[in-house]
């Protein structure tokens, strides 16, 4: 462009100059003409005469020049518009690059590949993600026709009718084919076209682009067949399922719900509203609990399913009970399943009747044993009164001393019976609820040793040692005293009577964080762990042979238990066979008291 610029220059100034050196040579031409007549004629030339001649020569060199010139600016502005339209097409070209290397990339880059044909239905180009999916090199496809490619029998209806919209120049989209892959596997292609036409008209060619659908169609078909199985599992739950989608329509069902749904089966179809269905259903009558109180049932349901999670029961038309649970999802789906917990519920029913049954029979019971001990009582007391009279010959020597022998049996009988008695009124009285405490302050050291004298005879007799290890400033304990003295009555009994001669039983106490704790420990024959829950129950009894010729009822842990239960505290029972038996009796630690020191108490 400069360089041309500068001969244009050059040519325009070797143009100026010839003009200027015409308009100087007319002014010399008048010049000369006036010294020539100065000389040979003798006078001058007029002024005016060579101003004349000078403008006369200026106007011819003008006239010469000015053509010149104007050609000089024509072509200097031809020149300009060339430059600029130069300029314009090395822009589009390099635009043209750019999106042709922007085009290249995208080919490459892309899952599908494009192509290309000529006009005579050839492949000229391949994009290289072509090589990648079918595992041939694209020079191998250059140069080929459709259907040297095809890889299936193009004598089919479906290549037939390719083959002729290609023959026709007309566009294609989707059209699907199956070829063997380089690895054998079966590829499932796509592919579309677009015929292309010079601004004559005339056919140039194909642009197109395929893809491999071959994963998509296997991913399609595992969804197809996960589908069936899931549904057909659906189908086959002993359960209720349904389904109901983020737009809180139906989307699938098994045979369970539509069974139970018989009588409103329109809706159990996919599509159908949850509130329509629930609706519908209450209106025919299948919820029972919705009688009566409908409207206000339909919005418990309603807002029970907007926020699932807990289980409900249901009971159905049918008398059958639902035990359902709702589970929303994270796309809003909510799945709905049920268990029919029919007979379950009828059995809890039958406990609960049979409870209710055994609970009245206990009460009849007890309120028979209480009067039955109130009205044994009164004889009692006289045969113990008598017999009592009889044995210490009160009024008088007995003649026959088998007499006093009788008497004593009689008495001793007597005393047992009544213990008996009273046994089984204190225990009615406990399982009635009426068994009344009255709470108060105790030393459990004290009690202790009260009841160590109490039995001193009995155990004497059997040649068993009693040791009370309890603290003389151990805290008190706030309790009722009565049932504390049975408590330990009945444990001291137990212990005695089932330790062999020669045995020890201790009574020991202590606080700990858990409360107040007492301790009725021995060294008789002791029990299977098996048999803690046997020898708890009213009137539960050991079947060993050294328990044989024990006398009692089985009444006396039964009453221990429910004694301590009444004070909020707990029994534990810790036995091996030999090894002697061990009761642990558990005291709330509220009910723990601390001792005032004696100081105290003077000041």
């Amino acid at each position: 462009m400069i360089r041309r610029l500068l001969i244009l220059i050059e040519s325009l100034g070797a143009r100026l100059s010839a003009f200027f050196t015409a308009i100087a040579a007319g002014i010399l031409l008048a010049s000369a003409d006036t010294i020539y007549h100065y000389w040979n004629v003798g006078r001058a030339i007029e002024v005016p005469e060579t101003a004349t001649l000078m403008a006369v020569g200026a106007v011819i060199a003008f006239a010469i020049s000015l053509p010149v010139f104007l050609v000089i600016l024509g072509l200097l502005e031809k020149e300009r518009k060339l430059e600029s339209l130069v300029g314009e097409l090395r822009l589009t070209r390099d635009r043209l690059g750019d999106s042709e290397a922007r085009f290249r990339n995208i080919a490459e880059a892309a899952s599908d590949w494009f192509w290309e044909m000529d006009a005579d239905l050839r492949f000229t180009y391949f994009s290289p993600r072509s090589a990648e999916v079918v595992g041939v090199p694209v020079e191998f496809h250059i140069g080929k026709t459709r259907a040297e490619l095809a890889g299936e029998d193009v004598h089919t209806e479906k290549w037939q009718a390719h083959l002729d919209d290609l023959a026709n120049h007309r566009p294609f989209r989707d059209f699907r084919f199956v070829r063997r892959g380089h690895d054998g596997r079966l590829q499932t292609l796509t592919t579309s076209g677009k015929p292309l036409f010079d601004p004559a008209g005339k056919f140039s060619g194909y642009i197109g682009v395929g893809s491999d659908l071959t994963q998509q169609l296997e991913a399609k078909e595992l969804a197809r067949l996960a589908q069936e199985r899931l549904a057909l599992a659906i189908e086959e739950l002993w359960e209720l399922f349904v389904l109901w989608g983020p737009d809180d329509r139906l989307v699938i069902c098994n045979e369970q719900f539509r069974k139970i749904n018989a009588s409103v089966i329109e809706t159990t179809q996919p599509g159908t509203l949850f509130a329509d269905h629930i609706r519908a259903a209450m209106n025919k009558g299948l919820y029972p609990a919705a009688a009566g109180r409908e409207d206000e049932w339909f919005a418990e349901r309603m807002a029970h399913h907007a926020n699932p999670g807990k289980f409900f029961e249901l009971e159905r038309q049918d008398g059958s009970w639902l035990y359902i649970r709702e589970q929303r999802f994270p796309d809003g789906s909510v799945a709905t399943v049920s268990m029919n917990i029919t007979d379950r519920k009828k059995s809890e029913t039958e406990m609960m009747a049979a409870k209710e049954t055994a609970e009245a029979a206990n009460r009849s019971k007890s309120d028979f044993l209480a009067r039955m001990s109130h009205e044994l009582r009164t004889p009692l007391n006289a045969i113990l009164g008598f017999s009592q009279i009889i044995r210490d010959e009160t009024f008088g020597a007995i003649g026959v001393p088998a007499y006093r022998e009788y008497a004593e049996d009689i008495n001793a009988s007597g005393e047992m019976l009544l213990s008996l008695i009273n046994d089984l009124l204190d225990l009615s009285r406990v399982e009635a609820g009426k068994y009344e405490i009255s709470e108060q302050v105790l030393d459990v050291h004290d009690m202790a040793s009260d009841m160590r004298h109490l039995f001193a005879r009995e155990a004497t007799a059997k040649n068993i040692s009693i040791d009370v290890s309890t603290a003389p400033d151990l805290p008190l304990l706030q309790a009722d005293p009565r049932s504390i003295r049975q408590i330990l009555a009945n444990l001291l009994s137990n212990a005695i009577k089932f330790t062999p001669p020669g045995g020890n039983v201790q009574i020991s106490s202590e606080t700990t964080p858990a409360g107040f704790i007492v301790r009725v420990s021995d060294t008789g024959i002791g029990f299977p762990e098996s048999k803690i829950e046997t020898v708890l129950a009213p009137f539960g009894r050991l079947d060993q042979a050294e328990t044989a010729t024990v006398s009692g009822t089985g009444l006396g842990l039964a009453i221990v238990k429910s004694l301590i239960d009444l004070h909020g505290g707990e029994l534990q029972l810790e036995s091996r066979i030999g090894a002697g038996t061990t009761a642990t009796l558990i005291f709330p630690a509220d009910r723990v008291i601390s001792r005032i020191p004696a100081t105290a108490e003077a000041d």
